[in-house]
């Protein structure tokens, strides 16, 4: 079984990156083992999860389906930026998901502007905004921030990916 970073290496290896080297020199390519390969960029993760958005978030829906179903989930506030995935639960409240593959203490900073907007362009008497990070990782600066912003949680991401022979 491969992990998420032991195939990325493989397809890595299989379609190089050109390099802009002269013919006589040539870079040798490192094993996998000395590199971290990342699997996938950013948008590849928002469409992945928009794909499997009602498997993955079974208590969520995009807050405008027909507006953000064709845009991977994403949600143009118009001025403060794209919302990553504008959802609302089963209790009628907004939840914003930031998809990040490195989130760090920069990301609690873009979602509480989200969801400041949400709280004054979109909410209704009684509604509640929370937040979302979903990432591969996160750095210890985001660990220390999540402990004293309680409307804001952290999901790991993990692919795996299993190659069978048939």
């Amino acid at each position: 079984m491969f992990v998420s970073y032991e195939f990325a290496a493989l397809i890595y290896h299989t379609f190089p990156k050109e390099q802009e080297t002269p013919d006589s020199e040539q870079t040798p390519i490192e094993k996998p083992e000395e590199q971290k390969f990342e699997a996938l960029e950013v948008q590849h993760y928002q469409s992945l999860l928009h794909r499997n958005f009602h498997r993955l978030f079974p208590k969520l829906k995009y807050f405008d389906e027909e507006e953000q179903t064709p845009k991977n989930g994403q949600y143009d506030t118009q001025t403060i930026g794209i919302v990553d995935m504008l959802c609302i639960d089963e209790r009628g409240d907004f939840v914003i998901i930031e998809i990040k593959r490195q989130a760090t203490d920069k990301t609690i900073g873009q979602i509480l502007r989200y969801m400041g907007w949400t709280k004054e362009e979109l909410c209704k008497e009684g509604q509640k905004v929370k937040g979302l990070i979903v990432a591969e990782r996160k750095d210890s600066q985001l660990e220390f921030a999540l402990k004293v912003i309680p409307d804001i949680r952290f999901m790991k991401l993990e692919l795996t990916i299993k190659l069978e022979e048939q």
